[in-house]
């Protein structure tokens, strides 16, 4: 099995990231040790040229399994594992905005083609999703094989790389696939990571809010 990863790096790999990276690789290699891992990045690129690089590096490497990373994703120590060894097509981990109210990471298409935040009930199952962000997501061959490049640039009115891919995602019939119940860090400025509960959190802190106003009007 030929693994390639690949982290598009604008203003360098934040610490935590860089260590559960190193973590998560090592925990790949001792339990997939028949695993080929080759490590591919790109610097200071727009984030759509990058990934447009990143992924003909992927298809030219001949990998069977490819995963893109972001310099801001804490991993988790099993989380390339769960990335590499997957047999969906489009398979993603779970992880939250940076800023509040900290979502999920995970839009929704209307019958217009517009897309929006994908509230979804985190509960520990898979499910079947429009998009999600490229952060910490991995794809087959197929998928390489079938979808250019280019389908990371923007169009039609979609500026975010990533939309812009989940419309070709679309149109060429795959399904994408995302495991709520594992759920991996997000770095903040000063280094606070985003995790699962601050999105809870912020939920609580925005309802309280909502009571208050209500007990203003009556």
């Amino acid at each position: 099995m030929k693994i390639a990863i690949c982290m598009p790096i604008f203003g360098g790999v934040e610490t935590p990231t860089f260590f559960s990276i190193l973590n998560a690789l090592n925990c790949l290699k001792q339990y997939k040790f028949t695993y080929n891992i080759n490590f591919f990045h790109t610097e200071r690129r727009p984030i759509y040229w990058a990934r447009q690089e990143l992924w003909d590096m992927a298809r030219y490497s001949g990998c069977d399994r490819m995963i893109f990373l972001s310099e801001d994703i804490v991993l988790k120590i099993d989380t390339l594992i769960k990335l590499a060894e997957t047999d969906f097509d489009i398979f993603s981990v779970l992880y939250f905005e940076r800023q509040p109210p900290h979502r999920p990471m995970v839009f929704r298409l209307d019958d217009d083609n517009r897309w929006h935040p994908h509230n979804i009930d985190i509960d520990n199952k898979v499910k079947i999703v429009d998009g999600v962000g490229c952060d910490c997501i991995s794809f087959s061959r197929e998928v390489i094989d079938k979808i250019p490049s280019s389908a990371f640039l923007p169009f039609e009115g979609y500026t975010g790389d990533d939309l812009s891919f989940f419309i070709h995602v679309k149109k060429k019939g795959f399904q994408v696939f995302l495991d709520t119940a594992h759920k991996v860090g997000h770095v903040y400025h000063r280094k606070r990571i985003i995790w699962y509960n601050d999105y809870i959190n912020t939920l609580g802190t925005l309802y309280k809010k909502g009571e208050w106003h209500k007990e203003r009007k009556t």
